[in-house]
């Protein structure tokens, strides 16, 4: 799951493990966690999507009775704690507690996340949060498109690439034209806007549908 936004599918998969193997929702919870893995992208508090108690059983009510557990069980596992009645509900708390592995995005993410999501481990030191990390970056030379390589060639040298971890070697980039920058910029934004249509386009005609159907 990349985001709270996806974590009600813990239940679906809950409910789907109950229906084939006709157990409870408590029996099923470790094996579903035991199948997730989440990734939170935010490092900011406020961009974690929080909903008032009554729009969570107005949305998922008929699931909840589905899975046989108290709206007070439902919304226990959205709080990071579960018995404070005036807590909103979180998607990032639900997808953190029902998932086996959890991820930031780099290392300087991890550690600001873990720092944010303590109290979910409460008595834990921060570094044994169980919060880990993706990546630390961007594989440069492959995530770079063509046309910026040939910019910074040439406004920082041949061997940027070898050097970019320097930062005296970037002290030329002051040199690259805001106006080149920005036509650059927008060429590729209207060459992904192409490609994408495209694609859309040939797999409309591969459904059998009108090339441009929405």
């Amino acid at each position: 799951m990349n985001e709270g936004h996806s974590a009600f599918a813990t239940l679906e998969l809950a409910r789907l493990l109950m229906e084939r193997d006709g157990q409870s929702f408590a029996n099923v919870l470790e094996k579903t966690a035991g199948m997730c893995v989440f990734t939170t992208h935010t490092p900011v508090d406020a961009g974690h999507d929080r909903f008032d108690p009554h729009l969570v059983e107005q949305t998922i009510g008929p699931l909840r009775q589905q899975l046989g557990i108290s709206e007070g069980d439902l919304l226990a596992l959205g709080r990071v704690h579960p018995d404070n009645a005036t807590e909103p509900f979180c998607m990032t708390v639900l997808g953190l507690k029902l998932s086996r592995v959890r991820n930031a995005v780099s290392s300087l993410h991890a550690h600001i996340s873990r720092a944010m999501w303590r109290e979910l481990w409460p008595g834990r030191p921060i570094e044994d949060i169980p919060i880990g990390h993706i990546t630390n970056g961007v594989h440069v030379s492959t995530w770079l498109a063509p046309e910026f390589h040939h910019l910074f060639r040439r406004c920082l040298g041949d061997r940027w690439l070898e050097r970019m971890d320097d930062p005296k070697s970037w002290a030329a980039i002051d040199r690259i034209d805001d106006e080149e920058f920005w036509e650059l910029s927008e060429i590729l934004k209207a060459n992904l806007v192409t490609f994408v249509r495209r694609r859309v386009r040939r797999q409309n005609e591969m459904r059998g549908e009108a090339p441009d159907a929405g």
